[in-house]
């Protein structure tokens, strides 16, 4: 055992040694941009490997499940799920302490806030998590866990390569559409996701490096694990113009149940609030009723792309008979109601998987709730009020998918490409474009915010097409601080001040007390008619001449703020503290220069 490990020890030397020499070699020969190519072909396999086994985990676990009967031993399926939850809670406050960051808002925080780094659990505990949520039954999808996964491992690729942060971000935008990419099988869809939801503006020059990766992963998913999500076995029908008028009325349902899933998941978040804020305990309720929705709703179970492939191929009568209530109805009203029930209750289903500590997205139910609302339109047409135009159920389920998950996203081409993708629709692209617009439109009129966007607002992060905060926060406070203003003691007399004076070339001193506490500033002007008095040197206390600056600037705030407080005030200079300690003076016309010359870069490398 001992030569074994010195011989690994000796090998892992070696192969460090090697590495240094590479990045010392490539410095010389190959450039940041060139580079980016090439790192973005090992992370695309990279994310393609981490995605194939999030699919086959889950699939699997899904798998050992499948065969119970839902009969009399249904009560089973309320029960996987809160197994699911409880063993991701115990993971999680045990290994991380409850410190857990989850969610497609915090791949724009890591983009927008951190300049694509993240916390290294981001690069495997989100698989281990939500393979279990979902797996077992947790009603959310696979699709955010696996971007904030790739996005973690394209920051960690930028930092083993000494890339710029700049570059950092593309590589964390590249992992993230590989994610996209690799979880659906859709690589135009991962592609043009990362372009309109986390890089809009992108120079071209950086297209190639997020298609490598996308397809790179795509290629490895697809040979691993099987992508036949939503193909429909008898064929696409054929689109007729007079669906139409049905299809535009789709959209507007659709823009409507987007705006439905995003109120009702603020609205019991704020429900929860109230109630912790009153001392009550939720999650043992909020798992119940999970348990309940989906013994209840057997669709709710999961992803849902089983129930979206039983619709696509007309089989949602299973689902039916295996609800125990669903004999009691006839058929057609009864597919009706099951799937009203589905559609009203999916939002609730979905926050009490995430909010009661599973972890999943939101990608899988908004495709849900397009596909529902598709389909209950069609069946109800059909069926129930037999119009004399039968609408294709089929293609109104994918439209309503593509039109749902535009609206929510506000990522319209994301959801065309998807959608055309995963079911070999494309011949769909005008009424997919057309339905995504106007449900696109439907929602923004009610709400102007898209979900990423609300929920990256309350974490302090931004969508990185606004090139002002991308090059404002990405300036450290500490690299643009200036030490070279003398203090003056608090305690101290004006003999102090002229001392002051004459050893520095600044006209304005920071006063601070024996322990360096800020107590205010003095400025040239105020004291240039009594400091030619030698006379009042000891007799004019510090305490007398000093004053309040315009604004005082925290050493931890962002360089955003900074600006927002030299605006209001009008100020050129104002002091830095870090708990209350003098620390420097900031400059606008300093930070200015330094905006000015990542402006210029930033333009040059990215457009």
């Amino acid at each position: 055992m001992p030569k074994v490990s010195k011989w690994l020890r000796r090998w892992s030397l070696q192969l460090r040694w090697m590495f240094r020499y590479f990045l010392q070699w490539r410095l010389r020969h190959i450039s940041d941009r060139q580079l980016v190519i090439g790192v973005s072909v090992l992370l695309g396999l990279g994310v393609g490997l981490v995605a194939s086994f999030l699919l086959f985990t889950t699939r699997w676990i899904s798998s050992l499940l499948a065969e119970t009967p839902f009969g009399w031993l249904s009560s089973l399926y309320f029960i996987f799920p809160i197994i699911g939850i409880l063993l991701v809670r115990t993971y999680v406050r045990f290994w991380f302490q409850g410190k857990f960051q989850k969610g497609m808002a915090y791949v724009l925080y890591g983009i927008s806030k951190r300049q694509g780094n993240f916390e290294g659990y981001h690069r495997y505990a989100h698989v281990l998590t939500s393979a279990v949520t979902v797996g077992l039954g947790g009603s959310a999808g696979l699709e955010a866990p696996t971007v904030l996964t790739g996005a973690s491992w394209g920051g960690f690729f930028a930092r083993l390569f000494r890339l710029d942060s700049a570059y950092r971000v593309i590589l964390a935008a590249c992992g993230a559409a590989a994610g996209i990419a690799a979880v659906f099988g859709t690589p135009i869809g991962g592609v043009v996701f990362a372009l309109e939801v986390l890089m809009a503006n992108v120079h071209a020059n950086f297209i190639v490096p997020l298609l490598i990766s996308a397809t790179a992963s795509t290629l490895i998913s697809r040979m691993l694990v099987e992508h036949e999500l939503l193909t429909p076995r008898e064929g696409l029908p054929a689109f007729d113009y007079v669906h139409l008028p049905f299809l535009v009325l789709l959209g507007i349902l659709c823009g409507l149940i987007a705006a439905y899933f995003m109120w009702m998941s603020k609205q019991m978040t704020q429900w929860e609030l109230r109630e912790k804020k009153n001392g009550n305990r939720l999650f043992w309720e909020e798992l119940f009723l999970l348990g309940a929705l989906i013994l209840f709703l057997p669709p709710l179970y999961g992803e849902g792309f089983e129930w979206l492939d039983a619709m696509i191929n007309h089989h949602e009568m299973a689902y039916l008979q295996r609800s125990w209530w669903g004999h009691w109805l006839p058929a057609e009203w009864g597919i009706a109601l099951l799937m009203f029930l589905v559609l009203m209750l999916k939002p609730l289903a979905t926050w009490l998987t995430i909010s009661s500590g599973g972890n999943g997205g939101a990608f899988a139910p908004t495709l849900f709730l397009g596909g529902t609302t598709g389909y209950l339109m069609a069946y109800v047409a059909n069926h129930v009020l037999h119009f004399p135009v039968e609408l294709p159920a089929t293609m109104f389920t994918l439209i309503g998918m593509a039109a749902t998950m535009a609206a929510y996203f506000h990522a319209p081409l994301t959801a065309i490409f998807m959608i055309a993708e995963l079911s070999g629709g494309y011949h769909y692209f005008v009424p997919l474009m057309l339905i995504t617009a106007i449900a696109y439109a439907t929602k923004v009129i009610i709400q102007p915010v898209s979900a990423i966007q609300a929920a990256a607002q309350k974490i302090g992060a931004y969508l990185p097409a606004d090139k002002d905060k991308a090059i404002l926060n990405n300036i450290s406070i500490k690299h643009v601080l200036e030490r070279d203003c003398v203090p003056v003691p608090y305690e101290g007399s004006l003999r102090d001040l002229v001392d002051a004076i004459a050893r520095s070339r600044r006209n304005i001193f920071p006063v601070v007390d024996k322990d360096g506490y800020l107590k205010g500033i003095i400025l040239l002007d105020d004291v240039r008619s009594i400091i030619f008095k030698p006379a009042l040197y000891d007799k004019v206390a510090i305490a007398e001449l000093v004053h309040a600056p315009p604004a005082v600037v925290d050493i931890h705030e962002s360089m955003e703020e900074v600006m927002e407080k030299f605006d209001a005030t009008g100020a050129w200079n104002l002091p830095v503290v870090d708990e209350g300690r003098y620390r420097g003076f900031l400059s606008k016309s300093n930070i200015l220069s330094v905006y000015r010359k990542r402006l210029r870069w930033q333009i040059e490398h990215f457009g």
